[in-house]
């Protein structure tokens, strides 16, 4: 899941739209796998996005994922 550390990568540095990209990919790539450690990537992202708060691109991204980890 090169996709999902890129976006950890990211995010750790707070380039938020670059992040935002690399996460919207991971749960694209998630919902074509369906694996377990996809699954547990895309949960360690939203981990991440604690400390970000509100933002519109971390709401965005938080939304997608619920999506993803609901189904």
């Amino acid at each position: 899941m090169s996709q999902a550390a890129l976006a950890v990568s990211h995010f750790q540095r707070r380039d938020l739209e670059a992040a935002h990209a690399a996460g919207v990919r991971t749960l694209n790539l998630t919902r074509q796998v369906q694996s377990s450690r996809a699954v547990e990537a895309v949960q360690n992202i939203k981990r991440q996005l604690v400390p970000l708060g509100r933002h519109p691109l971390v709401a965005d991204f938080n939304e997608r994922a619920q999506e993803l980890l609901a189904a």
